[in-house]
């Protein structure tokens, strides 16, 4: 049941670096609901992050900072763009952030791609498993997302990972290139014309999948094709030493993406088969059901986005993949 996790932090760190985009990390809370033990919490899973940021890229020139508060007038920069630095910003708890700070990060996230110093954002979320445990019963919590950010936020977030175990901690946090490799970008991976169409074919039906909230488009959106290519691309030459995009190159990049993407249906008053004849009582009833399964397995396998990821998985096994 692997495949059923989030992606590993150490290639999400290495591949947002790469491409220059930002990044969702879950950490299981920690300690009580006390107002003081949850701020030490944050604190400390926060220099945490900090310090693998750190580590990784302690000799590539890389800063790496917490951004506590979210300043109105956002972050300075500057207008020399021969100012090479590399800013990766953390910001804890950002599902906590008003509409208004959430507004003025997407600034922040805009700004840094098109000013110095280049900054890539790091929003990390806490995650109750105890709370997930005393959610039976209430079956439209169980199937909201794990990730409360308001949609415009949300989609500049390229991936979600979860925090790294003990075992990763210690072991080293990025693998070598062969040296035939070492020169080559991930842009210039090769990806045939039927990967780009295996692309736009599982993203056609995870906007039409039974479980979607089809009046968002399941939260696919229009850069989606762009961002799968890319790690694609990535996954085929950084995990996998190849110079061309395969299907199941595509199926990895589509089962680590779309999870923090996808909106769900919490309730049958969103399901569009109630207008053609379902009986509402009947689709609350099938709802309920798959919320049990949700709250154990996401649970048991550290996933705060195992329906999620389900339903991915779900569609790749329909759709044909090129040959």
């Amino acid at each position: 049941m692997t495949g059923n996790k989030l992606p590993d932090f150490s290639s999400c760190l290495k591949f947002m670096i790469a491409a220059r985009k930002h990044l969702l990390y879950f950490y299981r809370k920690q300690g009580s609901d006390d107002a003081a033990n949850a701020d030490i919490d944050v604190e400390r899973q926060a220099n945490i992050l900090k310090s693998l940021v750190e580590r990784s890229y302690m000799h590539e020139g890389v800063s790496c900072y917490v951004l506590k508060s979210i300043p109105q007038e956002g972050l300075p920069t500057y207008a020399d763009q021969t100012y090479m630095a590399l800013e990766i910003v953390i910001v804890p708890q950002v599902h906590t952030l008003s509409r208004e700070e959430q507004n003025t990060l997407v600034r922040m996230m805009v700004a840094s791609q098109q000013s110095r110093p280049t900054r890539l954002f790091i929003g990390m979320i806490s995650w109750d498993v105890d709370r997930e445990r005393k959610m039976n019963g209430d079956v439209e919590a169980a199937l909201s997302s794990r990730i409360t950010l308001e949609d415009w936020l949300k989609h500049k977030f390229w991936l979600a990972c979860y925090e790294p175990f003990e075992n990763e901690l210690v072991s080293p946090m990025r693998e070598s290139t062969p040296e035939p490799l070492k020169n080559i970008r991930y842009t210039e991976v090769h990806a045939n014309r039927s990967i780009h169409r295996y692309i736009l074919d599982v993203m056609i039906h995870l906007r039409m999948h039974r479980l979607v909230d089809t009046t968002k488009g399941g939260g696919v959106h229009t850069g989606s094709s762009a961002d799968v290519l890319e790690l694609s691309q990535m996954i085929a030459i950084y995990k996998y030493k190849r110079k061309f995009v395969t299907p199941d190159h595509v199926k990895q990049a589509c089962i680590w993406y779309f999870p923090m993407h996808l909106e769900l249906l919490t309730s049958s008053l969103m399901d569009t088969s109630v207008m053609y004849g379902s009986k509402p009582e009947l689709v609350d009833g099938l709802l309920s059901r798959i919320a049990e399964v949700k709250l154990k397995e996401s649970v048991e396998l550290e996933n705060p986005l195992f329906l999620e990821t389900l339903v991915v998985r779900d569609v790749l096994k329909k759709v044909v993949p090129p040959v």
